[in-house]
């Protein structure tokens, strides 16, 4: 559920991967599609073994290019951090199948 931030919205994911993944080595990819109203990811590691992923966005509903953009990001993680990676707790979470990794 988005929450309000000023002029934005804010769509929020907790990513779980393996203790001791980095995203040092992480390379994030290039959006797929422009976004016409401008978004901002950002992708922070919260603590050891978890990496919370947010997307501004200055509509409500998140948009197209935002939402497969959140899952080239998550895709990306995966690729580099294997097997147990998780989007809020869910191992077959959406944000998996809105892109092919």
């Amino acid at each position: 559920m988005p929450v309000r931030r000023g002029a934005w919205w804010v769509h929020s994911w907790t990513v779980t991967v393996p203790i001791g993944f980095s995203l040092d080595g992480c390379t994030i990819p290039e959006p797929l599609q422009d976004s016409e109203g401008g978004m901002v990811v950002l992708v922070v590691s919260a603590a050891q073994g978890a990496i919370r992923l947010d997307c501004f966005e200055k509509n409500e509903i998140i948009s197209p290019a935002a939402l497969i953009y959140v899952s080239q990001i998550v895709h990306a993680v995966r690729s580099d951090a294997g097997n147990g990676v998780l989007v809020d707790g869910d191992a077959d979470h959406p944000l998996f199948f809105v892109v092919r990794g």
